[in-house]
């Protein structure tokens, strides 16, 4: 197995292991689909340095992680204005999709969001 072939197979199984159930629900039509995503957050600095040298604002960038393979299954193309519900694990937040980063890989599609609720 290549390089390639053993990096596709660890994010397959990182996915499996990390990803929850949410519920996706089309931003234009308002079909629905349970999914398995995997949502991360990052928290940015922003702003100069104040006096005691910490960052003036503090902000997260949160992302939601979706399999290709999984979308494919079930005929979901992702777009701009999909919202993605996730359930008590994470107080049943709700996210907008709003920017799709750019693909490093055949499995995974990225989506910055904005939250909703």
């Amino acid at each position: 197995m290549g390089l390639a072939e053993t990096k596709l197979a660890a994010r397959k199984a990182l996915h499996k292991g990390l990803s929850v159930p949410a519920v996706w629900r089309s931003g234009q039509t308002a079909a629905t689909e349970n999914l398995s995503v995997r949502l991360h957050n990052k928290i940015q600095r922003e702003g100069g340095l104040g006096g005691d040298g910490y960052a003036e604002l503090l902000a997260t960038l949160d992302r939601a992680i979706f399999s290709r393979d999984e979308l494919a299954e079930k005929n979901i193309t992702l777009e701009q204005g999909d919202f993605i519900k996730f359930g008590s694990l994470y107080q049943n937040a709700e996210y907008q999709l709003d920017v799709a980063e750019l693909s490093d890989g055949p499995f995974e599609e990225i989506w910055q969001l904005a939250r909703t609720a």
